[in-house]
């Protein structure tokens, strides 16, 4: 039986490849392939923060925090336009424990030295003990295919009752 299946698969793979293989007949112009490229960075930071209690004494309690920004795009020409761009933070749920009056979020998006506009909100799901939040752009952008450094960020305010260095967080990469 599993004979029988394995050379199935091997006929069907290869009839797939000598159909695929003869699909053009040159009836179709080749003159600029689109090739597809999904960009993903991401970094995870602590945030130092400190809890301040009713007597004015401080615990540090860091928050983790994950910047994740990615980028679909194709290319055209000598350009590529971005289909996609996207940056998406996660944090543990217990971080809204020890700050329940934290704000938080995906925070800026630069590309090419200039800020991307994310003008959409993202829904998003994951692993159980994380909270998320993200924002996108959907529109096309065209970009110069020469690579530049690019950054995302994360922001996390603790809020009353809490006293911080730093709030933001953030993803380097190359695009």
């Amino acid at each position: 039986m599993r004979k029988k299946i394995g050379l199935l698969l091997a006929v069907t793979s290869l009839v797939g490849t000598l159909f695929i293989g003869s699909a053009n007949n040159g009836n179709v112009a080749s003159a600029d392939p689109i090739r597809p490229q999904a960009v993903t960075a991401t970094d995870t930071d602590l945030i130092s923060i400190w809890i301040v209690d009713d007597s004015g004494a401080r615990v540090y309690s860091p928050v983790s925090v994950t910047t994740t920004a990615q980028i679909n795009a194709t290319t055209s020409g000598s350009n590529w336009v971005a289909t996609r761009r996207e940056l998406i933070s996660s944090t543990h749920k217990n971080a809204f424990l020890a700050y329940p009056n934290a704000t938080w979020g995906a925070g800026t998006l630069e590309l090419r030295g200039s800020n991307v506009s994310l003008p959409k909100k993202g829904s998003y799901i994951g692993q159980p003990g994380l909270e998320y939040s993200g924002k996108y752009n959907d529109t096309s952008q065209t970009y110069s295919s020469t690579s530049a450094p690019a950054r995302g960020s994360t922001v996390f305010y603790g809020g009353f009752g809490s006293f911080q260095i730093d709030n933001t967080a953030w993803v380097d990469f190359t695009w």
